[in-house]
């Protein structure tokens, strides 16, 4: 899911501190979030929807753990040199 097949989106910049992209594969999608300070940083889950669709549900495949986007006021704090490879669930 994460090799080069030419399907990189690029997320918003709301935050200078994060670089974001999701990639599509034929039946998933999974958002590759990283944050370059080292200070917490926050993206807003607006983010996510950016990209012509709202996921119900993510699954993060390195804390094996789920989140539910919240609203486009409400963020998602990323851990100083902290990653996110979160998979779309629903």
């Amino acid at each position: 899911m994460v090799a080069d097949t030419k399907n990189t989106r690029w997320l918003p910049r709301h935050n200078i501190h994060i670089a974001g992209f999701v990639r599509n594969g034929r039946e998933n999608s999974l958002f590759c979030i990283f944050n370059y300070s080292d200070e917490s940083a926050y993206l807003t889950w607006h983010s996510f929807r950016y990209n012509g669709f709202a996921p119900e549900k993510l699954y993060d495949h390195w804390r094996d753990e789920y989140f539910e986007p919240g609203n486009d006021a409400e963020f998602l704090v990323i851990e100083p040199y902290g990653f996110y490879l979160l998979e779309v669930i629903g």
